[in-house]
């Protein structure tokens, strides 16, 4: 396994507070999006009477919902629901924006409402199962999300989230089944890798979790995980150097473990100073 160029020692703290502040910035992986606007949109209009004072405040609504202005566009996706209740895109952007206002049980309500108008739309059970993963509902989540993938089956964003439902749950079988089924479709397969390669590790299966992260980082080389994934099998292993190279390596290309890699390398050279 190539390791990628080292950083001085005294750079580890301050890389991994980058990289924890960059993970942070980066969370909104599961942003409403014009796409999925305009798959509502146009299911609105083929299965409403095209209402067009509730197809303008529906399309003004979403307009600022899509600039981020999630209060204001509320009132006018209430308004849609008042002039025509059929509008179940109304009920699923008024839930992006309660969930983007951190208002998670009201966009539960908000989905349950779409999924009442349009129960066969699998996409709205996907957002539903999102925002009760939000609340830590993992059970009911993973019930949404078996609907959706049901309707959708080849929908990846599902399964992942289906995925780490099973794992908050603690039934790794499960979710290791679920990592294993994006791999072969080749859908976030680096995640998957490094996923089933924790996965593995908790299992005490060592090998196999070295397996998925040199996997991960055949496809990808610098892919900071995998190598905190390795660092930690070695440091369980004591094998303390390679520990210390894979952790490094991790921090060098940017993992959210950042300091706990700072932190584990720190141990593992006192560890390697007692055996001296």
């Amino acid at each position: 396994m190539t390791l990628p160029k080292l950083q001085p020692a005294q750079t580890y703290l301050v890389a991994a507070m980058a990289t924890v502040g960059m993970s942070c910035a980066a969370q909104g992986a599961n942003a409403y999006s014009a796409q999925e606007d305009a798959q509502m949109l146009k299911l609105y209009q083929q299965k409403s009477g095209k209402k067009p004072a509730a197809e303008r405040s529906y399309s003004e609504a979403v307009a600022l919902l899509l600039r981020g202005n999630c209060g204001a566009a509320i009132p006018l996706l209430k308004e849609t629901q008042r002039i025509d209740p059929s509008c179940a895109g109304a009920y699923v952007a008024e839930g992006y924006c309660e969930s983007f206002l951190q208002q998670d049980t009201a966009a539960i309500a908000s989905l349950t409402r779409a999924i009442a108008i349009d129960p066969d739309n699998g996409l709205y059970h996907y957002r539903k199962g999102l925002y009760l993963f939000s609340v830590q509902r993992f059970g009911d989540a993973i019930d949404a999300l078996n609907r959706a993938l049901e309707l959708r089956p080849s929908d990846a964003e599902a399964l992942r989230l289906r995925a780490r439902c099973y794992r908050k749950l603690g039934d790794v079988a499960r979710a290791i089944a679920d990592y294993t089924t994006l791999i072969d479709k080749k859908s976030f397969t680096t995640e998957a890798l490094c996923e089933r390669g924790n996965l593995n590790f908790t299992k005490d299966d060592y090998e196999k979790a070295l397996a998925d992260f040199d996997q991960a980082l055949a496809k990808d080389p610098n892919l900071g995980e995998a190598f905190a994934g390795r660092g930690t099998v070695f440091y369980r292993q004591g094998k303390y150097q390679l520990a210390i190279d894979n952790f490094t390596a991790a921090v060098v290309c940017g993992t959210d473990k950042a300091t706990y890699c700072t932190m584990t390398i720190g141990e593992c050279k006192r560890k390697l100073s007692l055996a001296k």
